[in-house]
């Protein structure tokens, strides 16, 4: 009976998912709100509709890419733009092949800081280290990043579909909108 016992809870620890080295699944993600830029819908613009929207850029380039496949090539047009209050120099980027906008960069020309960036958005954010998925899992309670981060770091705001890029002296290095969380 005892041998029973011990085989069905080890069955059971083997089928639970914290038992398996699996990637996690979107579903398993704090929801990531697609942004709508200055008038720009991330994920549904095109290259033609941004212009129709913005003018034509300062300039265009092609953004080097290595070791991905071509249809994920992308490009950008670069502005100086006011978006959320901030002026700054903003590069709207998009697929090279379907010209879809993907994401939109804001360098902002006056410096700003973590502490400044969070009374901005506000407190509904997650802080996650260098090269760390911005898909946070909805298991996660805290908000702070846990250990020694790597910099730079990110301040996560999927409800905004935002990521806020922080230097390790506290300064804002760029802010980030994309269609899905990465």
């Amino acid at each position: 009976m005892k041998l029973l016992v011990f085989s069905l809870l080890s069955l059971l620890l083997f089928l639970s998912p914290c038992s398996r080295m699996e990637s996690r699944s979107i579903d398993d993600t704090v929801p990531w709100v697609r942004p709508t830029v200055n008038g720009i819908v991330l994920g549904k613009f095109k290259h033609q509709d941004v212009i129709d929207l913005l003018g034509k850029p300062m300039s265009e380039e092609e953004i080097q890419q290595f070791e991905v496949p071509e249809e994920e090539w992308e490009d950008a047009m670069n502005y100086r733009l006011k978006i959320d209050g901030i002026d700054g120099w903003v590069g709207v980027i998009y697929k090279s092949k379907s010209t879809l906008v993907t994401h939109i960069e804001l360098v902002p020309e006056v410096e700003m800081n973590k502490k400044e960036a969070i009374e901005k958005y506000g407190p509904d954010y997650f802080v996650t280290s260098n090269n760390d998925s911005k898909c946070i899992p909805v298991s996660r309670k805290n908000r702070e990043y846990r250990g020694k981060p790597e910099y730079p770091i990110s301040i996560v705001y999927p409800k905004r579909g935002m990521y806020v890029g922080i230097r390790e002296d506290g300064s804002v290095m760029h802010i980030n909108y994309t269609d899905k969380c990465e």
